[in-house]
C-alpha cells in the first residue's frame, strides 16, 4: 500500500462522525476541487469543461445533437447554447440535412480536432496526479467503488 499523508478537511474527516452526509460532502469537495483544476488548466484554450466533453464526444465522426444530448447527459437547450458558441469559436460546425430539417449534425472543425489532443493531455495529466499516490492494485479498487457509486445514480429509459 501506498505511504500518504493525512489531509484533515473540516467537518470532512473520518473521525467528524457528528457531520451527516460525510462521503456524500466529500464527493462534491473532490467534484469542485477537479471542476476547478479542469477550469484553470482549460482556460489556456477558452474551453470550458462541457465544451471540452462535447469535443471529446466527436472524435470518432459526427453526432446528431440529440445523440449528443443523451451521451453527455445534457439538457437540450443547454445544448443548443454550448453548440452555438462553439459554432462562434469555430470548434464545430453544425448542418441539417436537406432531406430532414429537424436534424442538426454537429462535426469537429479542424481547430476543433487540434484541441482534442490537448483535452486529452490535460485529462492525463490531471488523472496521473489523482493516482500518484495509489499502486495500481489500489486504482483498481478505487475505480471499482466509484462505478457502483456512479452506477446507482445512473438514470435508464425504460
Amino acid at each position: 500500500m501506498a505511504s500518504r499523508e493525512k489531509l484533515m478537511i473540516p467537518c470532512l474527516e473520518k473521525d467528524a462522525t457528528v457531520f451527516p452526509g460525510r462521503l456524500y460532502h466529500l464527493f462534491m469537495h473532490i467534484g469542485k476541487i477537479l471542476r476547478d483544476k479542469t477550469r484553470e488548466k482549460m482556460s489556456e484554450y477558452n474551453l470550458q469543461h462541457a465544451q471540452a466533453r462535447v469535443l471529446n464526444a466527436l472524435v470518432n465522426g459526427s453526432l446528431t445533437q440529440k445523440e449528443l444530448v443523451k451521451k453527455l447527459n445534457l439538457s437540450r437547450s443547454g445544448t443548443t447554447q454550448l453548440l452555438k458558441r462553439m459554432e462562434t469559436q469555430q470548434f464545430i460546425t453544425r448542418i441539417r440535412p436537406k432531406e430532414n430539417m429537424r436534424i442538426v449534425n454537429v462535426s469537429l472543425t479542424p481547430k476543433g480536432e487540434a484541441l482534442v489532443s490537448k483535452i486529452h493531455e490535460i485529462w492525463l495529466e490531471i488523472e496521473a496526479e489523482i493516482q500518484k499516490d495509489f499502486d495500481d492494485e489500489e486504482v483498481d479498487i478505487i475505480n471499482d467503488f466509484l462505478l457502483i457509486i456512479r452506477n446507482k445514480f445512473i438514470i435508464t429509459e425504460e
